[in-house]
């Protein structure tokens, strides 16, 4: 079975194209569902949704990456500038997405590390009112058995919530920085091709400079030589001139003689 064909400059441009515009949306997405946190939209579904488009977020980060790589090496081995200028804005958007990104993971890591303080704080306030509350009880002989096991039920049920938040927000937070990991290898990545590029780039602009240069120089030179060939014209033709008249005088001289 034959290998398909490798994929051409234009294929793999548009197919690039074609991620950055789905990034773009997955993008905007993670940020107005990030808004809804913390609000009374803050549900389990919702988190889920969220978890759900940063992986396919990440993995799409990921292959795009590669595919801007390889586009790279395409637009090298054809060595038509436009390609190679078309390379570099392509790249400038794919690190600007990925920076989006990046600010998302980083809005999600505080709001989650709020999350898990504020129940640890609601832990310790917890525990002090069991305290408080235990203390009369002690003080007075108890209270009635069905009272009791209300009270203890509530703390439970309490302790049981906060708990629960807690090891969520912790298991978000390490998902978070997993795909932070990443991110970053995908900017160090993505800074060298652009560094890269910028140095082709300089020297496409330089030659096209270069070429202006010559083509206003052949310009002027040009303009030069038309000068001085109209200049070299009206000195014959002024020649000409002084000798018909010397011609002329001379012809009537010999007829006067």
């Amino acid at each position: 079975m034959s290998l398909p064909p490798p994929a051409s400059y234009d294929t793999t441009l548009a197919h690039v194209s074609q991620a950055l515009n789905t990034l773009q949306r997955h993008i905007d997405t993670l940020h107005s569902r990030l808004r809804l946190l913390g609000t009374p939209r803050d549900t389990a579904p919702l988190r889920d949704k969220i978890h759900r488009l940063q992986d396919e977020t990440k993995q799409l980060l990921l292959t795009t990456a590669n595919d801007l790589a390889r586009l790279a090496a395409l637009a090298n081995q054809s060595g038509v500038p436009q390609n190679k200028l078309a390379t570099q804005r392509i790249t400038t958007d794919f690190q600007t997405l990925t920076a989006r990104f990046r600010d998302f993971q980083a809005e999600f890591t505080e709001k989650s590390k709020a999350d898990i303080a504020r129940a640890k704080m609601a832990l310790a306030h917890e525990e002090e009112r069991m305290d408080r509350e235990d203390a009369p009880l002690l003080s007075t002989g108890g209270a009635s058995s069905s009272d009791a096991q209300q009270h203890v039920l509530v703390h439970d049920l309490d302790v049981a919530y906060n708990e629960t938040l807690i090891a969520e927000r912790e298991a978000e937070i390490r998902d978070i920085e997993d795909g932070v990991h990443m991110v970053n290898d995908i900017f160090r990545k993505i800074g060298t091709m652009v560094k890269d590029q910028g140095q082709l780039f300089d020297n496409i602009e330089a030659n096209l400079q270069t070429a202006d240069v010559h083509v206003e120089n052949a310009a002027v030179q040009l303009n030069t030589a038309n000068k001085r060939g109209r200049w070299w014209r009206e000195v014959k033709c002024r020649i000409l001139l002084v000798l018909v008249a010397i011609a002329a005088v001379l012809a009537l001289i010999i007829a006067l003689t």
